[in-house]
């Protein structure tokens, strides 16, 4: 089984990439959506994060306020890594479980779709990586939109994000999803699972 790490920072079009690459008919893990199943009540992050940083993180229902943790975490170094260090740990577990079953399930390519792919550790567990990169402005408008934001902010959250030759360089193949490229990119994408396909095959 191949295994491909998909990556790229906030605004690049990285979930337009991943849902063309599901709907060829790719496996993709979504670890954004792993870290937030993780952080629900009851499980094992859940109590690991509550340990550390107190009661205060948890909204009135006892599920954790995700905006006051990364308000109390993201300001102190020490904080933000140990949030990370902790949310890194329970998605990975999940993540080679899920591996697993794909594997016993007979999959050729599956995807690892993780913003955070090197800074996680996740990138061991591929044997390629793919980011997707975009241009400045076309990021700032993207999360702008997307967030509801002011272009102040959007330029503050992009500035604290690593660069697309950050990307390039940690990654086997890139893909421009800029406003420019809107044109190519699904065949772009579509070419490129084409030959991680052929790759699997090779490793056959």
């Amino acid at each position: 089984m191949l295994t491909v790490g998909l990556t790229g920072s906030t605004g690049s079009g990285k979930g337009y990439v991943s849902d063309i690459m599901i709907k060829a008919g790719i496996p993709c893990l979504d670890t954004d959506q792993v870290c937030r199943d993780v952080y629900r009540k009851g499980e094992p992050c859940y109590f690991d994060l509550v340990s550390y940083f107190g009661e205060e993180i948890l909204r009135e229902d006892g599920e954790i306020d995700r905006s006051a943790l990364f308000h109390l975490a993201f300001p102190d170094k020490e904080k933000y890594e140990k949030l990370n260090s902790i949310a890194f740990f329970h998605i990975m577990k999940v993540t080679e479980r899920w591996l697993t079953a794909r594997r016993e399930e007979g999959e050729r390519v599956v995807v690892i779709d993780a913003p955070m792919l090197f800074e996680s550790g996740f990138d061991k567990l591929c044997d390629k990586v793919v980011c997707v990169v975009a241009d400045r402005d076309t990021q700032i408008r993207r999360v702008m939109k997307r967030d509801e934001i002011s272009e102040e902010v959007a330029v503050s959250r992009l500035n604290k994000q690593k660069s697309n030759d950050y990307y390039r360089s940690r990654s086997d193949y890139a893909l421009d999803n800029s406003v420019a490229n809107e044109d190519n990119i699904y065949t772009d994408t579509t070419r490129l699972v084409g030959l991680l396909r052929r790759l699997s095959a090779e490793k056959t």
